[in-house]
């Protein structure tokens, strides 16, 4: 239970700071171009897209990582 919340946390620690630097590289890079359908593009990327594909990512590197440690053992 320990070893679950400890994992739980560290990955959340990793999938905010991912997240926060990203968007905040992707707002930079819409304050300097000024462009409303190049805002709008990086906007639904930025604020719907990248938190499911980064999620789903830390997800499979996880499992992968367990079913890798569960073959070490054996």
């Amino acid at each position: 239970m320990e070893k679950n919340k400890a994992l739980n946390i560290k990955l959340a620690i990793i999938y905010f700071s991912i997240l926060i630097g990203i968007q905040i590289i992707g707002i930079l890079f819409i304050l300097k171009h000024k462009s409303i359908v190049l805002g709008f593009i990086a906007g639904l990327g930025l604020a719907f897209i990248l938190p499911i594909v980064l999620g789903l990512a830390l997800i499979s590197i996880v499992k992968h990582k367990e079913k890798r440690d569960k073959i070490a053992k054996i």
